[in-house]
């Protein structure tokens, strides 16, 4: 149902008729947390004009730490979770 409403209402918005979309899962993996993290905060949010202060970046690093542990190997620190994306494709 979800799949649909975005497939028809991205085709209209870009005048594409013969369209498919389909949903891609995996996982993502991140050497630890911190590396996870600072993906995040100093390489996506910087793109979209959003910038944080060292002190906000600190302290979202220990709050992550907390939070996302359950996703880390044991032992390794590894950090693994599942991820998934939709690929839109189609024509005019």
């Amino acid at each position: 149902q979800r799949q649909m409403c975005i497939r028809d209402s991205m085709s209209r918005r870009a005048g594409i008729q013969d369209f498919e979309l389909s949903t891609l899962d995996g996982e993502a993996r991140f050497p630890d947390i911190h590396e996870f993290v600072d993906a995040e905060l100093r390489g996506w949010l910087p793109v979209m004009g959003i910038h944080l202060d060292d002190s906000m970046v600190e302290n979202i690093h220990n709050i992550c730490k907390q939070r996302l542990a359950h996703f880390c190997n044991v032992g390794g620190g590894e950090l693994v979770m599942p991820t998934s994306a939709h690929i839109f494709s189609g024509g005019c």
